[in-house]
């Protein structure tokens, strides 16, 4: 799943967003 909307939240996928 891409949940690019967590980039900014480090949840789940959100971690390969972090930056």
């Amino acid at each position: 799943m891409k949940i690019e909307r967590n980039k900014s939240c480090p949840c789940g996928s959100g971690k390969k967003y972090k930056n």
